[in-house]
């Protein structure tokens, strides 16, 4: 089902969208998803959406987004609602399965969705006779024709601005209505309003709507108000009550576009200063609590965000899984990004802050917008002099570079010599593994070598036991690449055991050392080694089943299809290959080597 629902602002477009998708939210058992282009775009939008749905590795280009949104909606039942839609916006984000239901509203522009099988809802402004009953009913009382007329005519068949009208009728049924009045309808019917609801729920709604992203919770609603979060849960309900907010389902509210400016038009200065400041600081401390989920090992600049995270958990810790860190982060990222862009334009540190905490989230999404989050983080921490924020920052940004290895390998430099002269030892060795890394990139793997063997002593001598187990495979890689087959044998294993014996162990690196060993096994060529990588891979996939890691789980079921191709065992290479197909999203590399492997085998892949 495709529906475009078109009419002017104020009509009762959303309303009539929100409340037939709140009717009918039984048919689709995979959930709804919104969206409002007037607060972001089609690409971003796919990637919260996709990554919403567990797709962990996403296209770069737009056209590979919408063909993985094509393939992961074939066969789902979902509702997609898209408001402010383009026709272009329609065509990229409406799914593709056949039980799914995509509904777009817009002022116009929408009729061509009739040409791929989509209807068409006109909503047109209401009969006069129709707005003067509703003007009529609403002010309760005799109204004089001459002045009734006027305020049909005002209202131009609009729901919202009868209602509007009519609250300022209420006031003066004799006293005509100037252009200027007319002008002033919202604002005044806002007034009304708010001056009929409790201080803070009015202060609310205006907060709500100089919210710089596309929706809030009741979370962000609790810290604007520095209030519990039950009071700000009712509060939200107060509001959708006295139509002043949409309810987007989920536990998501946003502002109707017809009363959000008039609504922002009433901070202060001080109050924005003031929501600023809230608004910082909570998505401060929820990333850096997502952070410490995912990465409880690294160290970080931001350590008064770790600490009040800590804190604010004692009572009541807000993830206690990797995937609920995960869903909370990705549903939170278009808002994330917002705020980020609004504080680097006041040019606040919290930017830097929140580059700190969302590291470990980047390096599992890949979301697009790192490398502009990453300059934003730059911008502002070189004014601080603080070279341990500068340096990460300098880091951060280098592994945003991919291609262009010579440039990333300055922005190390650039670190390494920060920390030093910060007299930060711990950042000087994270800089050399950085460091060695874009030098393997480049080829140059005489000076990689050395510049992860000072990263592995400056570890050691700092008692960092994880990180030096870290850089133990770093040179075991580099040895695989300089064919010192032993070595690297000895690096993966030494490597394997010091991460299994941290507390907590570190379950993901200690399984890529596994797939090292596995990799130099397969390339002996030995048949009575076989066995042996087999029993690694199977290990490597139950480990995986901890570390939550699908593209390290994919990569093991290839090497296991290798095993089984090098037995000629076709029929178990194919189930192999075929787990790896289901595992992760087209596009992938690791799925385009399945793919082309199944093709060689006779096996058509949808």
């Amino acid at each position: 089902m495709r529906v475009a629902v078109q009419g002017p602002s104020g009509i009762g477009k959303t309303a009539l969208v929100t409340a037939w998708g709140h009717k009918h939210q039984h048919r689709w058992p995979h959930g709804a998803l919104y969206a409002d282009l007037s607060t972001t775009d089609s690409d971003t939008i796919l990637r919260g959406w996709l990554l919403a749905l567990g797709h962990t590795y996403l296209p770069d280009s737009s056209g590979g987004l919408e063909a993985l949104w094509r393939t992961a909606t074939a066969h789902q039942r979902l509702l997609v609602v898209v408001e402010q839609a383009t026709a272009e916006a329609v065509h990229a984000l409406f799914p593709a399965g056949p039980d799914c239901a995509g509904i777009a509203t817009a002022h116009h522009g929408l009729d061509e969705l009739v040409a791929t099988g989509g209807r068409i809802a006109h909503l047109a402004g209401l009969p006069d006779q129709t707005v003067g009953d509703l003007i009529n009913r609403l002010v309760d009382r005799p109204i004089p024709s001459r002045v009734l007329d006027e305020a049909v005519a005002s209202a131009s068949g609009s729901p919202l601005a009868a209602t509007l009208t009519a609250a300022t009728l209420a006031r003066d049924l004799y006293t005509p209505l100037t252009e200027t009045e007319q002008e002033n309808l919202v604002p005044d019917r806002i007034s009304t309003i708010l001056t009929d609801l409790p201080e803070q729920t009015a202060t609310a709604a205006v907060l709500i709507a100089a919210f710089p992203g596309s929706f809030v919770t009741a979370e962000v609603t609790a810290a604007l108000l520095g209030a519990p979060r039950e009071q700000a849960q009712y509060t939200l309900t107060t509001l959708v009550e006295a139509a002043l907010l949409v309810d987007l389902g989920r536990g998501r509210y946003t502002v109707h576009d017809r009363v959000r400016q008039p609504l922002a038009d009433r901070l202060t200065p001080e109050r924005h200063t003031a929501m600023v400041e809230a608004l910082a600081g909570f998505y401060r401390v929820r990333l850096a609590a997502v952070d410490l989920v995912l990465n409880v090992w690294r160290w970080r600049a931001d350590t008064e965000g770790i600490h009040l995270a800590r804190a604010a958990q004692e009572d009541e810790v807000w993830f206690s899984t990797r995937d609920e860190a995960l869903a909370w982060a990705d549903a939170e990222l278009d808002n994330i990004l917002a705020l980020a862009r609004l504080l680097h334009r006041l040019n606040r540190p919290e930017v830097a802050m929140f580059v700190d905490h969302i590291g470990t989230y980047v390096t599992l999404r890949k979301p697009l917008i790192a490398r502009e989050l990453y300059e934003w983080g730059l911008e502002v921490a070189r004014p601080t002099g603080d070279g341990r924020l500068v340096g990460l920052m300098l880091q951060r940004l280098s592994t945003s570079l991919h291609p262009d290895w010579q440039a990333a390998l300055d922005l190390n430099l650039q670190a390494k010599d920060t920390y030093d002269q910060a007299g930060f030892a711990q950042g000087v060795a994270s800089a050399y593994e950085s460091i060695g890394s874009t030098l393997a990139r480049l080829g140059r793997l005489e000076e990689a070598e050395e510049a992860q063997t000072v990263s592995l002593r400056l570890h050691q001598e700092l008692g960092k036991h994880r990180g030096a187990a870290f850089q133990t495979r770093r040179l075991g890689e580099i040895h695989v690449q300089q064919g010192r087959t032993q070595e690297a044998m000895t690096a993966f294993t030494t490597s394997y055991r010091d991460l299994l014996h941290l507390d907590p162990p570190d379950i993901y690196q200690a399984t890529r050392n596994t797939q090292g060993m596995i990799a130099l096994l397969l390339n002996e060529e030995d048949p009575a080694l076989l066995p042996v990588a087999e029993l690694l891979a199977l290990e490597g996939l139950a480990s995986t089943l901890v570390s939550g890691s699908l593209h390290q789980r994919a990569s093991l079921y290839m090497e296991l299809a290798t095993i089984a191709r090098t037995r000629a065992d076709r029929s178990q290479e194919i189930d192999y290959l075929q787990r790896v197909h289901a595992l992760l999203s087209p596009g992938h590399p690791v799925i385009k080597q399945a793919v082309v492997r199944l093709g060689g085998l006779g096996v058509p892949v949808s």
